[in-house]
């Protein structure tokens, strides 16, 4: 029996007879690979939410993204509204700091995009 370079998963050849463990062992070695692989802390981003504050309030993720999106649906009897904050950067109304940690948000009534008004929940995809 030859075996994968990267994985060391069995590549059977005609003459092999094929064994309930060589078969077991190989699943077994995928199962914990892509375990590893799919392991929150190992993906290349993280998909979040927070509830807005009306002031200033720190994400923390653990690392400081690269791109950040931030999305929220507003609906009310008055206006319906999509607010959306996509950076690489720190905005330069600085409603969206980023820092080594994660992103701070804040909100100010005159500046958009808002991303962090009192009682509406946000959504956030980080890219590390």
């Amino acid at each position: 029996m030859n075996y994968t370079t990267n994985y060391h998963l069995p590549q059977w050849v005609e003459s092999d007879r094929i064994m309930m463990e060589d078969f077991n062992d190989a699943m077994a070695s995928i199962d914990e690979g892509l375990t590893e692989a799919y392991r929150p802390t190992n993906l290349p981003y993280v998909i979040g939410s927070y509830t807005g504050n009306g002031g200033t309030q720190d994400i923390e993720l653990g690392f400081q993204p690269r791109f950040l999106f931030i999305t929220a649906q507003m609906t009310s009897a008055l206006k319906d509204a999509t607010y959306l904050a996509i950076t690489g950067g720190n905005d330069y109304l600085r409603t969206v700091t980023l820092k080594s940690s994660g992103f701070t948000v804040t909100h100010g009534d005159t500046s958009y995009p808002f991303t962090n008004q009192n009682d509406l929940i946000y959504r956030y995809l980080a890219i590390r």
